[in-house]
């Protein structure tokens, strides 16, 4: 993204909240320009996960920037590996709703050669490599007493095709969003089995009432007690390579990228009233937490 100096706040078209900690002040914006489209963009404060700080900075720039046509929210987030969902460290999820995609669809070779120009650019941070990529079985938490994953026990991992290369893939379907962080394996399979869930995290349900948005979540781990930091510099990147894939798209295939959107925000509202349903109590970590389902 091209950094420039602030324009009028009508001539803004799109808005992107990073769930990142960042040492400015919540209000503060960072101006730019990618293929045309001005773009404004936020980071969450240092410490501000979570539904509400992300809902604030949504109300915000929602009150600055009153002509965005689309909305981002691009962080990294846990992912839920299974036969049907082959998710891996650094792939992308994508929000979308159960019933109009499938979980995986293929990406359009013209944005899939897009986004491998994007991650392989020089000064993008580098994979960290998929023999640091390992899914240990459900049933295995990891030891209290082992520092890293190098020392856990390797019988119980669990072993997977090898890919063709190491580009990640893109995932469209459920993202589930909630204040507590999922490190239970047995309930994050309890959870993502019966929603087809793909991806926990936890800002998106913060903004779906004010600030339509597509949630995009980089892979940074499996949502359990192996989970470490390391993936988290790549995930992100590969999060906003997707987002600035989409906003290189040519003015004429703009319907490419309208197709991930809502069209009618009254009818996406009532589908993600109806997907949340009463607030669910889930037990996670010993202690009681709600988890609400967005649709996208």
């Amino acid at each position: 993204m091209t950094i420039g100096h602030r324009r009028n706040s009508d001539d803004y078209s799109v808005g992107w909240i990073c769930a990142l900690p960042s040492e400015n002040d919540k209000s503060t914006y960072t101006y730019g320009e990618i293929h045309g489209n001005n773009i404004v963009m936020t980071c969450l404060p240092s410490g501000g996960y979570g539904t509400t700080s992300a809902a604030v900075a949504a109300q915000q720039m929602n009150t600055s920037f009153r002509s965005l046509q689309y909305r981002f929210m691009v962080g990294v987030g846990g992912g839920v590996p299974s036969e049907s969902n082959d998710i891996r460290l650094g792939d992308i999820v994508v929000s979308r709703s159960e019933g109009k995609e499938p979980g995986v669809i293929q990406f359009p070779k013209r944005l899939a050669a897009t986004l491998a120009a994007v991650l392989t650019n020089g000064e993008l941070i580098q994979s960290p490599g998929y023999h640091s990529a390992r899914l240990f079985s459900s049933s295995y938490p990891h030891p209290e007493s082992k520092s890293t994953c190098d020392e856990c026990d390797q019988q119980w991992l669990v072993h997977r095709k090898a890919r063709p290369s190491e580009s990640p893939h893109v995932h469209y379907g459920l993202i589930a969003s909630g204040n507590q962080v999922i490190k239970d394996t047995i309930e994050r399979d309890k959870l993502a089995k019966s929603r087809n869930i793909l991806c926990f995290e936890m800002e998106a349900v913060g903004l779906m009432n004010d600030f339509e948005c597509l949630v995009v979540r980089g892979i940074c781990d499996y949502a359990d007690l192996h989970k470490n930091k390391t993936w988290q510099p790549y995930a992100t990147a590969t999060a906003a390579a997707y987002v600035k894939t989409l906003l290189e798209i040519p003015p004429e295939l703009d319907e490419e990228l309208c197709r991930l959107f809502v069209t009618d925000p009254n009818e996406n509202r009532r589908s993600l009233m109806a997907r949340r349903g009463r607030p669910r109590k889930t037990h996670v970590n010993g202690s009681l937490r709600q988890m609400h389902w967005p649709s996208h």
